[in-house]
């Protein structure tokens, strides 16, 4: 569904492999009548593994507040052992919602710790600081 009003933060992912389609920018208002795909994020990688791998980090790193977007969503299913076989078929998100509902307690549970950290006051945000981890990952997915 639109999600109208201001862009008030916005960072991309980037690095091999990663690329986003996009016209919008932190600050821009995303109208009403705006079509709901504000970017395309694209990943590839020599084999599906290699290529989720990559989509879920790209996904870690997308950063947008201000408007709702379905990121959380596509990083639930990135997480999905079932998405990440590869075991797909024209019912996978009918399926995928099924088991989402039955471990809803627990994603309610990281959200509200992940809500609780954000309003603490940290001035050491995690998300925004470099991550030796995160090079190094970066690293491995390039070999």
């Amino acid at each position: 569904m639109p999600s109208p009003g201001r862009i008030l933060h916005l960072k991309e992912p980037s690095g091999p492999g990663v690329r986003v389609d996009s016209g919008v920018y932190a600050g821009w208002n995303v109208p009403l009548a705006y079509d709901p795909l504000l970017a395309k994020l694209c990943v590839w990688g020599e084999t599906r593994e290699r290529a989720v791998n990559r989509l879920e980090r790209a996904l870690s790193e997308y950063e947008l507040t201000g408007v709702r977007t379905n990121l959380a969503l596509f990083r639930e299913i990135c997480a999905d052992s079932v998405f990440r076989q590869g075991r797909l078929s024209t019912a996978f998100l009918e399926q995928f919602f099924e088991r989402r509902v039955n471990s809803a307690p627990h994603l309610e549970a990281e959200a509200a710790a992940a809500l609780v950290l954000a309003m603490s006051g940290n001035s050491r945000n995690p998300v925004s600081m470099p991550s030796g981890w995160l090079a190094t990952g970066r690293e491995d997915l390039l070999r």
